[in-house]
Order: C-alpha cells, then sequence, then structure tokens
C-alpha cells in the first residue's frame, strides 16, 4: 500500500514538473529516492530479526 502511494506521489511530482511547476530542491529529491529503501531494509529486518 506504501509502495503505492509513493509511485502515485511520484507520479503527481512528475507531471506537474512536465507542466512547468517547481519540483521540491535536490536535498529533499535525495531523500525522497530514499525513502523506500530504508523501509527496505526495516521490512527485511523484522523478517530477519522476528521481534514479535
Amino acid at each position: 500500500m506504501l509502495l503505492l502511494v509513493y509511485y502515485s506521489w511520484t507520479g503527481r511530482l512528475l507531471k506537474g514538473a512536465v507542466k512547468g511547476g517547481v519540483l521540491p530542491s535536490s536535498r529533499a529529491l535525495r531523500w525522497f529516492n530514499e525513502l523506500p529503501l530504508v523501509l527496505f531494509i526495516g521490512v527485511v529486518w523484522l523478517v530477519i530479526a522476528k521481534p514479535f
């Protein structure tokens, strides 16, 4: 579900940029790009460590 929200948000940013809109700063875009990786690492940790 979160990946779908991320994909939709990225699509809106891209469509806005094509229409001449302003993109967030490069630093914000870099963090936005790393967000799925951080979530993936968290999920892998939960699978391997099984803390629950």
